[in-house]
């Protein structure tokens, strides 16, 4: 479990990263 725990903490860090990267840029 922590495992998928740490897959899916890293994956939502990026996501939110691009997120703000584009959705911050418009």
């Amino acid at each position: 479990m922590p495992s998928s725990h740490s897959s899916v903490c890293r994956v939502q860090f990026q996501a939110v990263e691009y997120y703000r990267a584009f959705g911050g840029r418009t």
